[in-house]
């Protein structure tokens, strides 16, 4: 790809499919296996187009990314590499709480003013 346009895209895509996902409640998100399967899976999509972005832009990653940018692709490496349990608590404050701003930020990438 000669431009991280189209991984920011599908980051953003990711992002939309969790918030489909996400239950209303906390209690429900830790009930519910599958959906926490599914919100992990589009974490770690995310994680991984990120890290592309950070070795095939390493200029555009410099003067774009930020602490989120660094945090779900070591999410990324934990989901896929099984360092250490996944606490889904935290997945869930991931899901509910941060990935917002970041689909926001990423989208102005995608739509300048």
């Amino acid at each position: 790809m000669k431009s991280p346009r189209p991984y920011l895209q599908l980051v953003v895509a990711a992002a939309d499919r969790v918030a489909e996902y996400l239950p209303a409640s906390e209690d429900e998100f830790l009930r519910t296996q599958l959906v926490q399967d599914a919100v992990c899976m589009r974490l770690q999509e995310m994680g991984e187009k990120l890290g592309k972005i950070r070795r095939q832009f390493p200029d555009f990653y410099a003067d774009n990314s930020s602490e989120s940018w660094q945090r779900l692709i070591g999410l990324r490496n934990v989901i896929s590499h099984g360092y250490g349990e996944l606490d889904m608590r935290v997945v869930w404050q991931i899901a509910s709480v941060h990935l917002d701003p970041l689909t926001e930020d990423l989208q102005a990438l995608l739509d300048p003013p």
